[in-house]
């Protein structure tokens, strides 16, 4: 399983780390350098929460969330699952 809680995503070939999940990023390298948008992604028993949404590089330190005005999102977990699973199932090669 990746961080969003289903099967590898296919971008564990990247190079970076960041402080979250990435949600968005340059199309054209994938490069933090141009940086991208991340997500804590917290599990729970039943549910999923996404917090601290922000922009990220790999030359300055995290965006505070607060400038977004990013509350958090919930998700039921199995809904969750399923949904990425099936729009993962779409990118297998």
């Amino acid at each position: 399983m990746n961080r969003l809680g289903v099967e590898p995503s296919g971008t564990e070939f990247l190079d970076w780390t960041i402080d979250g999940v990435a949600l968005l990023m340059c199309p054209l390298c994938a490069e933090l350098g141009c940086g991208a948008y991340s997500v804590e992604v917290v599990f729970g028993d039943d549910v999923v929460e996404w917090r601290a949404f922000g922009w990220q590089t790999d030359y300055e330190p995290f965006d505070d969330p607060e400038e977004y005005q990013f509350t958090g999102a919930r998700f039921e977990r199995k809904a969750y699952e399923t949904l990425l699973g099936g729009l993962l199932s779409n990118y297998r090669a």
